[in-house]
């Protein structure tokens, strides 16, 4: 009997852990807060806190108790209004039934008696509106309270959303103009020259090769770090003008985990992954990162093509050969349990190719800025990305630390949903100056 007791008690503690309240982690902490605030009957401060679990993301559709609350606090503090019965005048004496007229009616409100029931009604009115603009800005304050102590762009964009007539707006839309100025640290870049290759570069699968040409242009030294794409989404927010995720948080794969939270109106790192590569990141989310960084910087960053990221990713060769396997091992990050790093590495921990690149191959997959075609011979030769086709398809480079080293040969391609994103899929930046 002890052991089945130490049983239940076991499956009890893994439930306690599930992926289902890691995921809603953020809308309970609000919702607990806010039931508490219910039972003291402070409905106020409960309105914002479950306003607030509304707004966190990826929200499971079976948790509606903050909704159900929020009604119940509508109701409360905006009872229909309650006013006294008009009263009754006196009904007029009829002498004669029989020389009314019944074209006029019975018992005719006097001027005076009608007089005073508008009179009435308009005070209540005007009663009423009073109470409920006292408890609008009551909440008003307590979520601006929240906003202000987030002190992010993104935060005070949504206070604008949810109060458009706020006495707030003016401060939120001058910290929103000064968010927008701040410059976030300038990516380090190397200088890639033009530059004639066979295409594809030795390693890969493909028995035919053809020119293809490059122009000189700038990439970065190592994959963009979660730290600087939390700068991006604090400002942006998480979804695009279609809807669009920048990023699946609380997203989880083979033992790896998008290490960005929302912290209520706030994205942070995790605690020691500040400078690792940004996974789960969808390929929207990787263009619209270097179009922010275009309003910072006018350097005219975008997605490399995948035409340079084979080129800058080509294996070293050796008496006509490119490297071994055995060889690659230890300079990757793969699959392979005799690298150095078991699953993902931070930036710039392997050793830099010739061009001085971290991880070019390996560690991180790379959204190219490409379309998905599966001819290689339909990608453009003069290095720019391929446009036609599927736009819902695009081109991944590099391989990953999830893969075996043949599959991080730079020659090799593969296909990924733009809108999804993946535990072994990340991006650099390319641009046209320093």
């Amino acid at each position: 009997m002890r052991h089945f007791y130490s049983f239940i008690f076991f499956c009890l503690l893994l439930s306690a852990f599930s992926p289902l309240e890691a995921q809603n982690k953020c809308y309970e902490d609000y919702l607990k807060e806010g039931i508490d605030f219910f039972v003291k009957k402070k409905y106020n401060d409960a309105k914002a806190k479950f306003l607030l679990a509304n707004g966190c993301p990826r929200r499971s559709k079976d948790l509606k108790e903050a909704d159900d609350y929020l009604k119940k606090i509508e109701k409360i503090l905006n009872p229909p209004p309650q006013l006294p019965p008009p009263p009754i005048p006196p009904a007029p004496k009829v002498k004669d039934t029989t020389s009314i007229d019944p074209s006029k009616p019975v018992n005719p409100v006097s001027p005076t008696v009608q007089e005073n029931l508008d009179s009435l009604n308009l005070a209540e009115k005007k009663k009423q509106a009073e109470a409920t603009q006292i408890k609008r800005q009551k909440s008003e304050d307590s979520v601006w309270s929240v906003v202000d102590e987030c002190r992010t762009s993104y935060a005070y964009k949504c206070f604008k959303g949810w109060y458009p007539s706020s006495e707030h707006l003016n401060e939120a839309e001058k910290y929103i103009t000064n968010f927008m100025k701040q410059k976030p640290p300038k990516p380090e870049t190397v200088l890639i020259k033009k530059k004639t290759f066979d295409f594809p570069t030795p390693g890969g699968t493909g028995k035919e090769t053809f020119r293809v040409s490059i122009s000189e242009q700038y990439i970065g030294i190592y994959e963009v770090s979660n730290t600087e794409f939390c700068m991006f989404l604090n400002e942006m927010g998480y979804r695009d003008k279609d809807s669009i995720p920048y990023i699946h948080i609380n997203s989880g794969q083979q033992g790896e985990f998008c290490r960005i939270r929302k912290k209520g109106l706030k994205y942070v790192v995790e605690d020691k992954y500040e400078d690792f590569p940004v996974i789960f990141v969808t390929w929207y989310g990787a263009r619209d990162y270097c179009e922010w960084m275009n309003t910072k910087y006018n350097a005219g960053y975008q997605l490399p093509a995948e035409t340079l990221l084979e080129y800058v990713g080509q294996i070293d060769m050796v008496n006509g050969d490119p490297l071994t396997d055995v060889d690659l091992i230890p300079e990757v990050n793969s699959k392979d349990p005799r690298d150095k790093v078991p699953g993902l590495a931070k930036c710039k921990s392997f050793k830099p190719n010739k061009f001085k690149l971290y991880h070019i191959i390996g560690n991180v997959a790379e959204w190219c800025a490409d379309n998905w075609v599966g001819d290689e011979k339909s990608i453009p030769t003069d290095g720019k990305p391929y446009k036609e086709g599927n736009t819902d398809k695009k081109t991944i480079r590099g391989g990953a630390w999830n893969q075996m080293i043949v599959n991080c040969y730079p020659a090799n391609r593969t296909a990924a949903t733009a809108k999804e994103g993946y535990t072994f899929v990340g991006f650099r930046i390319a641009s046209k100056s320093p």
